[in-house]
């Protein structure tokens, strides 16, 4: 979680940049790399959800373990909200 944040806080100040720097930010979300490429997408989801969103189910599309995980999760918790997603998983915990 500590390399998560440190993760966001980096995306965020990239994201000063303006255009350039949301742009350099897709690339890596859009790019092989797929450890960046889930913290790239998580800090662009305010910037263009469309393309962010593509670039999730991308990488759910390459992996079906780790990644494919967090991109999946990352879309869910932006369609249905994180206090539903938590009480949504909550349950299934016997």
């Amino acid at each position: 979680m500590n390399r998560f944040n440190k993760m966001s806080v980096l995306g965020k100040e990239i994201l000063k940049f303006g255009k350039e720097g949301a742009e350099r930010l897709f690339s890596l979300a859009e790019g092989e790399d797929l450890l960046c490429a889930v913290h790239a997408a998580n800090c662009l989801h305010t910037v263009d959800p469309g393309r962010c969103e593509k670039a999730l189910q991308r990488i759910m599309e390459k992996d079906r373990g780790f990644f494919g995980n967090a991109a999946r999760m990352q879309l869910e918790m932006r369609k249905i909200g994180i206090d539903r997603m938590i009480r949504k998983y909550m349950q299934q915990i016997p």
